[in-house]
């Protein structure tokens, strides 16, 4: 027997040992799915959200290369137009139809010759003024052979901005003698950058060298406007490409200002983004790989699960394959007392049978003997069933009532070794409706079944009921009872212990709390498993000093028997 304790002790503590390892195993597990899932995400997020800004700066780049061909192409065709001037060597004439002509073609609004001084010597559109030069910066970059593209104009005269396009004039000797500008408003550009398609609630503005507006969007967008000062106050001058992001402390959505630079000028096109567009973008562009990695972990998730599953029936399996070993144990020496009477009064008759060979044997004492055998027999095969290796749990139909009298008879002698009153009483409130049927003019009684493994059920009660022998003191009761309530089988087993503590009671069914000291917590654990798993559940009432009930809680079956005509609805038994 004490190597059977000691085996059953060895078995809890390497089944607590695993069941901790496991439980680091799970979270393990669960952190590394968790920074792969992170990891995963934040790598195809940050790869489509550099694609975005890629695809964004190839349709600011779209409008920085039409800009630039366009005004390349208008400061070649001056070049060609002032060597053609240096040939008519100043003709005045000659000049002003070449500039004519310039302004038609090249859709200038103004074409003009200015000499170093700044005067002009000949102009397509005769102007007020005999001195019109503006940006003397950019003129006198001209007068050292640089072509080049002025900073915004605001000419009192055009009452519009534009901006001058500038060549150097060369005299037969390779000097530089005058300069040829052509002037294009700011309408004009206009018309240039706005042919370029671009994502809705994007915007593109250009600046020049000094801050001023040579683009802004027209009004008619209210949301761009409204962002006009905060676009103004960004400085671009620093690099001649890149991107700056721009948080903002008010109300107003986040930006990110990406930018480039013409190469003809110092002028810096600006398409602005809203960020949480960005973000939106990178994430819906990488939805599909999310969705990918989600239904990965999905199929993982769900492997895992069948994996705990198993895992956790197995542990189901050696906590009650545990329990029932100790139930054995304990209910080894009730059997023997339960055994030893019977045989004590079977070997008395038989002496007395002995003593009397010539004798016919009296029939009321083999039937005594016949009835005491028949008792162990029925004894020996309740008690063969906790020693069965187990198996698979089989559902079948299961008379509730005739399965807690067979566990009364195994429990029988531990509590009268304590000289505890065991009780059993039924009660299928005075037959309702829901368990009488009048059929063919026969009465029916409905009996309540439940369908669960007969083996484990039984494994429940025997620990329900030792769990309160071992609470009860001597002189003690443990009361049984059963009835119907809502179509559920309700088992109440209800003693008058010691009791239990809110703090008891909060922890009632993990594994391995205990209260005993030498319990290990395996079986409470192994009764709400099995009661879970047949569908129903454990319920508690307790209170320091007033006993404890427990009701055990399952769906019921009724299946109508034939009712004797003295069927009563209630009965009660005392062992």
């Amino acid at each position: 027997m004490q190597n059977l304790t000691n085996y059953v002790e060895k078995e809890v503590l390497n089944l607590q040992k695993l069941q901790d390892t496991r439980l680091w195993v799970r979270w393990l597990i669960l952190f590394f799915a968790l920074f792969v899932s992170i990891g995963v995400t934040s790598y195809y997020f940050a790869t489509h959200y550099r694609n975005i800004i890629t695809q964004e700066r190839e349709i600011l780049g779209g409008v920085v290369k039409r800009l630039d061909l366009n005004l390349n192409a208008r400061l070649m065709a001056l070049q060609f137009l002032a060597s053609d001037v240096n040939q008519k060597k100043f003709d005045p004439k000659e000049m002003n139809k070449d500039l004519m002509r310039s302004v038609e073609i090249l859709k200038f609004f103004n074409a003009r010759i200015f000499d170093r001084d700044g005067k002009i010597i000949a102009e397509a559109w005769r102007s007020l003024n005999s001195v019109e030069v503006h940006d003397w910066e950019s003129f006198n970059q001209v007068l050292v052979g640089n072509p080049i593209i002025s900073d915004v104009i605001v000419s009192e005269q055009y009452q519009r901005p534009y901006v001058s396009l500038r060549v150097p004039v060369y005299s037969t000797n390779d000097h530089i003698e005058a300069v040829l500008a052509g002037g294009i408003l700011l309408d004009d550009l206009k018309k240039l950058v706005e042919i370029e398609k671009i994502p809705v609630g994007h915007y593109i503005f250009i600046k020049d060298n000094n801050d001023r507006v040579v683009y802004y969007p027209d009004s008619g967008e209210g949301i761009v406007q409204s962002r006009f000062m905060r676009d103004m106050q960004i400085d671009f001058r620093q690099k001649s490409s890149g991107m700056i992001v721009d948080k903002s402390i008010d109300d107003e959505e986040d930006l990110i200002y990406i930018y480039d630079k013409l190469e003809t000028s110092n002028w810096h096109i600006v398409m602005v983004v809203p960020l949480n567009q960005l973000y939106s973008a990178a994430f819906w562009h990488s939805g599909y790989y999310f969705a990918t990695l989600c239904l990965v972990l999905l199929c993982a998730g769900l492997l895992y699960r069948d994996l705990k599953q198993t895992r956790y029936f197995e542990e189901n399996i050696q906590r009650l394959r545990i329990e029932r070993l100790m139930s054995v144990n304990q209910l080894a020496a009730g059997l023997a007392h339960e055994v030893r009477n019977p045989l004590t009064a079977i070997k008395g008759f038989m002496q007395l049978i002995a003593r009397k060979m010539d004798q016919t044997p009296n029939p009321d004492h083999v039937e005594i003997i016949l009835n005491e055998i028949d008792g162990i027999d029925h004894l020996l095969s309740e008690f063969q069933l906790l020693t069965l290796p187990l198996k698979t749990p089989n559902f079948i139909k299961i008379d509730v009532e005739q399965m807690i009298n067979h566990v009364m008879i195994l429990m029988k002698g531990q509590a009268a070794s304590k000289n505890i009153i065991l009780t059993f009483h039924t009660n299928k409130d005075g037959f309702i409706s829901d368990y009488v049927d009048i059929m063919d003019g026969v009465t029916h009684y409905r009996k309540d079944y439940v369908l669960g493994d007969l083996t484990q059920l039984k494994q429940v009660l025997i620990n329900l009921l030792k769990n309160a022998i071992d609470a009860v003191d001597s002189n003690g009761t443990v009361d049984i009872s059963l009835s119907i309530r809502d179509k559920m089988t309700w088992i109440t087993v209800k003693d008058n212990g010691i009791g239990m503590s809110g703090d008891v009671l909060a922890n009632i069914g993990t594994p391995f709390f205990t209260t005993k000291e030498s319990g290990n917590g395996v079986g409470l654990s192994v009764c709400y498993n099995i009661i879970e798993s047949h569908g129903g559940r454990i319920e508690v009432n307790s209170e320091v000093g007033k006993g404890a009930t427990f009701f055990v809680i399952l769906p019921c079956v009724m299946y109508p028997t034939l009712a004797q005509n003295d069927k009563k609805a209630s009965s009660s038994k005392t062992y």
